[in-house]
């Protein structure tokens, strides 16, 4: 927490938002409890309050990671599973549209299997299929067959 308040100057570079992001990604790896998931979350949002649309990579970046935690958190916080899994698909949906947006085809493809596997956990099988096949479409045009496969394997498990 001591890095936290080295750069909390409104116009410190963003040090402040990649300390917030780094710490909220530690919680996440290494949380077992509904509180330790919730403190991550609530950091990814504190670092989403600064990266805006100007900061755009970045902000997909922690979106992507914190959609990650929301799914994660169904498991320890079951009661609230739909608010967690329509929260998930949210960071996704924004997180593949700004790598979309900056031609970031791999993070693109990649926010696009974790939305699949949010909708897919939400009971929502047609749109987790879709996210799945066009995953493993963009997978397979970077070569990344071993990636297209496994996007691919999800889709016929689907009801």
């Amino acid at each position: 927490m001591q890095a936290l308040e080295s750069f909390s100057a409104p116009d410190e570079g963003g040090w402040h938002a990649r300390i917030l992001h780094n710490f909220a990604s530690a919680i996440s790896n290494l949380g077992n409890s509904r509180d330790e998931l919730r403190e991550s979350v609530a950091m990814f949002e504190q670092a989403l309050a600064w990266r805006t649309a100007e900061r755009a990579i970045a902000r997909g970046v922690s979106l992507h990671n914190m959609g990650i935690v929301l799914r994660r958190l169904v498991e320890l916080d079951p009661d609230n599973s739909p608010t967690h899994l329509a929260a998930s698909a949210a960071a996704f949906r924004e997180a593949a549209a700004i790598r979309e947006a900056h031609g970031l085809v791999e993070g693109h493809a990649l926010s696009l299997f974790h939305l699949g596997l949010t909708l897919e956990a939400a009971g929502q099988s047609k749109e987790a299929g879709a996210a799945f096949a066009s995953a493993a479409d963009e997978f397979e045009q970077l070569g990344k067959t071993d990636s297209a496969a496994i996007a691919r394997a999800r889709v016929p498990s689907l009801p």
